[in-house]
């Protein structure tokens, strides 16, 4: 799907993947994983659209209640510039210190959340 791709690759074909390309698909993935749904699919938008948009700076809204330092850390990921993007050593070391300031309410939380949505 075109959402998860950098958009430097959709701008321009010879530019190639590396290391920041793909911290750039990771923050995607950790928007989805947030919202449920994968970027961009309520939307009508034609792929060379969506291209277009994605090149000029277009990402999908945090949902709501998203933890602030969980949002600031995908965000930081899909930044438009590679070299702003976290390393992926960044991106473990930030994810761990999250998974340690949540409580165990807050796992109780989310887990009586994914039942009552039958997931």
């Amino acid at each position: 799907m075109i959402a998860y791709i950098d958009p430097k690759r959709l701008e321009d074909y010879f530019y190639e993947y590396n290391d920041k390309s793909d911290i750039y698909s990771l923050g995607i993935l950790m928007w989805e994983l947030s919202s449920g749904r994968p970027p961009f699919s309520d939307k009508n938008i034609s792929d060379s659209l969506l291209k277009t948009d994605l090149i000029g700076g277009r990402r999908e809204e945090p949902v709501p209640d998203t933890p602030y330092e969980y949002l600031k850390l995908y965000k930081s990921c899909w930044d438009l510039e590679p070299n702003k993007r976290p390393s992926i050593s960044q991106v473990f070391s930030k994810l761990v210190k999250l998974g340690k300031a949540m409580s165990i309410q807050d796992f109780q939380d989310i887990n009586d959340d994914m039942q009552g949505k039958n997931v």
